[in-house]
């Protein structure tokens, strides 16, 4: 990896980047009743959404939560920014998935601005996008399935739409090391070829 002595020193910080989507039904469950009895199931049918973005800090496991009232240019690039205001003077190497918010229009825009006049090795902002509906690449995929997991083990618990996001975003005060992960920081050190 053309970058690993940069990510080693901690001159450039690696994350995996991801958006979600908690839904008022996450929380939805299953159960058992006895086949004679007629059972009753309360459905609130509320179109309750939250969309959060998340990236996992590749050598810490380390994860940046932030919810946005939707995923798209401009919440992207506002994630971007919290993104370099938590790393001030570090290059940023992005490693996401392929929809078209992530590398055009303002995103686009943003890249032109925070790497202008720089070469390719300095820039502040790099991204490198994933091959195509293979989402198995991003580590933070696990991280989504871990929060929503963590719900429905909730599920009989959660009344409402802001306490399944508040058990969603406990998520956000755990260090991550899973398989996925270090599979990456071992094939960076091995293989020395560019990203």
């Amino acid at each position: 990896m053309q970058h690993w002595d940069r990510i080693a020193c901690g001159d450039m910080i690696v994350y995996f980047v991801d958006e979600c989507h908690v839904l008022g039904d996450t929380a939805v469950g299953y159960g058992w009743a006895p086949s004679d009895q007629r059972v009753t199931v309360l459905v609130n049918n509320n179109h309750a959404r939250q969309t959060y973005f998340g990236a996992l800090q590749m050598l810490t496991g380390e994860l940046v939560l932030a919810a946005y009232p939707t995923a798209n240019g401009d919440t992207t690039v506002a994630f971007m920014h919290r993104l370099r205001q938590k790393h001030p003077g570090k290059q940023l190497l992005i490693l996401w998935d392929n929809v078209s918010y992530h590398y055009q229009g303002d995103m686009q825009e943003f890249l032109a601005d925070v790497n202008a006049f720089l070469e390719p090795n300095e820039w502040a902002v790099t991204c490198i996008r994933f091959a195509p509906d293979a989402s198995e690449q991003n580590p933070i995929e696990h991280v989504w399935h871990i929060g929503k997991q963590y719900i429905r083990a909730l599920f009989h618990s959660l009344r409402t739409f802001p306490e399944i996001k508040e058990a969603f975003e406990h998520i956000k005060d755990l260090r991550f090391t899973f398989a996925d992960l270090f599979m990456y920081i071992s094939n960076c050190q091995v293989n020395q070829q560019a990203i």
